[in-house]
């Protein structure tokens, strides 16, 4: 998605609306939905290799993984566009005309993109939510004993990269856990928290709050929730 003006025109405050208008539309944008997709499918390929271990599984593993990597990627671009229309809307706001925007515009994105386009693997996907979840959804199924390593850990190391530290393995690794930490039980009806990623059963989890915000339940966590902040979780509830 790009900007299309019909001529190279100076845009002030009379534009903002356009502007914000652009950018609601870009937050439209199915990248969670699409990942979802491609993080299912990977599931799914998990549990076919369990039951027919000769199947071409890890070609289909392979464009999994491509795709989970072109939907960051966009995910990324596309934030990179919000950044510089979000630029655009403080200059406005502080009066100031916009000379030449698209000129500005494309000069702005070739820049970033020729910065993003640059880094490595690790330095474009080693902190993505999308791709932690990715990973642990692999793990889930094909090594639920196993803790999950850094993310970081599993993506292969390039020269630009700096040397990998224990530390941040351990930072960035999960152990998967099916049971709810307040009944001790499996998760009926998950619910994930959007502020520590913490999941719970429904039932339990609503009778801990009783409509107020209290620290989540699990141990170590100090994040205060609410209701308000959980969200069905169907892809846990599948595993």
């Amino acid at each position: 998605m790009s900007v299309d003006y019909d001529e190279d025109t100076n845009i002030g405050r009379n534009d903002r609306s356009s502007i914000k208008s652009l950018n609601s539309l870009w937050k439209r944008l199915p990248t969670d939905a699409a990942c979802d997709n491609v993080i299912d499918l990977v599931t799914q390929i998990q549990y076919c290799k369990q039951y027919e271990p000769n199947g071409d599984w890890d070609r289909l593993e392979g464009t999994a993984d491509s795709n989970m990597r072109s939907l960051v990627d966009l995910e990324n671009r596309t934030q990179l566009k919000q950044s510089i229309a979000s630029d655009f809307i403080d200059d406005i706001e502080q009066e100031a005309e916009i000379v030449k925007p698209e000129t500005l515009y494309r000069q702005k994105l070739s820049n970033l993109m020729h910065s993003y386009n640059n880094k490595t693997s690790r330095q474009k996907y080693g902190d993505s939510d999308k791709f932690s979840s990715y990973y642990n959804s692999i793990w889930a199924v094909s090594k639920p004993e196993e803790v999950v390593p850094s993310i970081r850990k599993l993506i292969p190391k390039e020269s630009d990269d700096e040397d990998d530290d224990d530390s941040d393995v351990e930072i960035g690794s999960i152990r998967q856990n099916f049971n709810d930490p307040i009944t001790l039980c499996l998760f009926e009806n998950p619910y994930t928290s959007d502020k520590c990623k913490h999941s719970y059963s429904f039932n339990a989890i609503k009778e801990y709050l009783l409509g107020q915000a209290k620290i989540c339940p699990y141990s170590g966590c100090s994040v205060n929730i609410s209701m308000i902040d959980l969200r069905e979780d169907q892809r846990l509830a599948k595993r």
